[in-house]
């Protein structure tokens, strides 16, 4: 087979490319004979068979994918065109992290929902209360990735200075220094102030419930009407699934979002990265139980009790620390655990009725 350089142009930059991701480049491609016109593209949107890759921020193709291939939306490829012009991937280019959470609907396995990213965007919306321990269980997911979250309260506008100043308070308790902000895509504030807190011409993947305002959000940040959206119900503020499939977009700025659909089941596919992160005020103390196994519920000497009696740990994020660490061990003890946020496709399966995933509405 004939091979050429495969060049690493300015245009991947424009796609999200980061020096850590040229660099995987350089060195894969030392190793690896490729056909004369192959090239580097990026994942915009996956199916079962095909994808739509990006070359640039403003041209794309359509791709074919081997039988035993898979790609997801975020994944750098390197594809080759026939003399008809059909398009075909060749090769996946190994992944530096990965969103990942269990199958939902009772599936066995995993699914990953965005690939080689750098933040994690966690939307919350203005006009539902503030769940704290759901905010704890996405954050999980995201420290466990390997890219850094972020929380955005979306729809801003609705709420009341003193009110959104108590919905980032709630917010700011369970984020443990994690960047919180305020924005408003319909008044147009906090826009700013978010991409602030982001990596520049990074990739950011959005995350959170049907109706937190992701894909209005998304359209902000592109300057454009990439994603559909629409108003969520009165009766419960529950929002409706507009977007239902997840696609890569170049920002104006550089960089690329990826929009996801709405969750409504957050199963954690993780080991203990993303929960030491998400939960380091209580794993920092727990670690100065005088039992290693200690429950802290009624053991002598448990320091967490300690610090919740001296009113310097929170008691329910004690307890949701635990419920989540029980799962996670559950989850540990069906398997071998997953490798931390890198390089993960669809796992080894599990008994699809043990550990049922966890309803966000």
């Amino acid at each position: 087979m004939e091979s050429e350089p495969l060049l690493i142009t300015q245009n991947l930059l424009a796609l999200g490319a980061q020096q850590a991701d040229l660099n995987l480049f350089e060195e894969l491609l030392k190793d690896i004979a490729l056909p004369i016109g192959a090239r580097l593209a990026r994942v915009a949107r996956a199916e079962r068979s095909a994808v739509k890759l990006l070359l640039s921020a403003d041209a794309g193709v359509e791709a074919g994918l081997p039988s035993t291939g898979e790609a997801v939306v975020g994944d750098w490829v390197i594809f080759e065109e026939n003399a008809n012009g059909l398009a075909t991937v060749l090769l996946v280019v190994p992944r530096r992290n990965a969103i990942v959470r269990r199958s939902s609907g009772g599936r066995s396995g995993s699914q990953i929902l965005a690939a080689n990213i750098d933040n994690v965007v966690i939307t919350i919306g203005s006009d539902q209360p503030i769940n704290q321990a759901r905010v704890e269980r996405m954050l999980a997911l995201a420290w466990e990735s390997g890219a850094e979250p972020v929380v955005a309260l979306t729809k801003a506008e609705l709420l009341s200075p003193a009110d959104r100043e108590s919905a980032l308070e709630q917010l700011t308790a369970v984020t443990l220094g994690t960047a919180v902000v305020a924005v408003s895509a319909v008044a147009s504030f906090g826009i700013t102030t978010l991409l602030n807190a982001i990596y520049p011409g990074g990739t950011i993947a959005l995350l959170g419930l049907s109706g937190a305002g992701k894909s209005t959000l998304m359209n902000t940040l592109t300057s454009q009407t990439a994603a559909r959206t629409a108003a969520v119900r009165v009766s419960d503020h529950k929002g409706r699934h507009v977007t239902a499939w997840r696609q890569l977009v170049c920002m104006p700025s550089g960089g690329a979002i990826i929009d996801t659909p709405g969750l409504r089941q957050l199963g954690l596919w993780i080991d203990r990265v993303g929960l030491r992160a998400t939960f380091a005020d209580v794993d920092e103390v727990s670690v100065k139980c005088r039992f290693s196994d200690c429950t802290h519920k009624s053991e002598p000497g448990c320091a967490v009790s300690a610090a919740v009696l001296a009113g310097t740990l929170d008691l329910r994020r004690v307890d949701h620390y635990e419920k989540l660490k029980n799962e996670v061990e559950a989850f540990e003890n069906q398997a071998d655990p997953p490798p931390s946020g890198r390089g993960r496709g669809r796992s080894q399966r599990r008994p699809k009725d043990e550990i049922p995933p966890y309803d966000l509405d």
